[in-house]
């Protein structure tokens, strides 16, 4: 998508796009914010066990969610705390093989969306038992 969206300068002229990476998604939502995207909406989909989001993007300056959990959140999507779970459970994994590995230095940024992904599923608890 990266690579499609970079060849496509005229897309940043207003352009809506409706975006459903299969990998990256943070990559991605980084690389679309440096480059003057806005993430307007965000969604869930499940298919055979696996769950999907699919992007709503705007090309161009304007205001937008930084994260794809901020926007999935936002929307209170009800597939969201299956996808916050999983995500947890791989950022748990991903830190543990950091740390086993001796890579302290890169480990701060995955303890840092760690610690994002569990206080947005403790706030998710929190207004589900309201």
């Amino acid at each position: 998508i990266m690579g499609i969206l970079g060849r496509a300068p005229w897309t940043l002229g207003g352009a809506r796009l409706v975006l459903q990476p299969q990998s990256k998604l943070d990559e991605l939502c980084l690389w679309l914010r440096e480059r003057g995207y806005s993430l307007q909406r965000a969604v869930l989909a499940g298919d055979a066990g696996r769950l999907y989001a699919a992007l709503l993007v705007r090309g161009g300056a304007g205001e937008g969610f930084t994260t794809a959990e901020d926007a999935l959140f936002e929307s209170g999507d009800p597939l969201l705390a299956s996808w916050l779970d999983r995500r947890i459970d791989k950022a748990e994994h991903e830190l543990r093989g950091m740390e086993s590995a001796s890579r302290q230095t890169n480990s701060e940024g995955a303890k840092m969306t760690l610690s994002r992904l569990k206080h947005m599923r403790e706030e998710l608890k929190n207004a589900d038992s309201v």
